[in-house]
């Protein structure tokens, strides 16, 4: 049987980007540990700022060979597909 592991990352202000949006100031253990549990997981399930963000900076969607699923209170795809 499959595990569902979750990963959420809320500052005690509610928000984990600085106001210009940036995630500058995360740690570089803590990138790695992230970058450790995206690289083992099966399928990615994430919001569309978080993925927006990771699209725009990091040159486009890393995790290509990864079922995503994008999600958002907002009634747009992200990407067509």
């Amino acid at each position: 049987m499959k595990q569902i592991k979750a990963h959420i990352a809320v500052s005690l202000d509610g928000h984990t980007a600085t106001l210009d949006r940036e995630l500058d100031w995360l740690p570089d253990d803590v990138k790695i540990i992230v970058g450790k549990y995206y690289s083992e997981a099966d399928c990615l399930l994430m919001g569309a700022n978080t993925y927006n963000y990771i699209f725009e900076h990091w040159g486009g969607w890393p995790h290509k060979s990864k079922r995503s699923f994008v999600v958002s209170h907002y009634d747009t795809n992200v990407t067509p597909d």
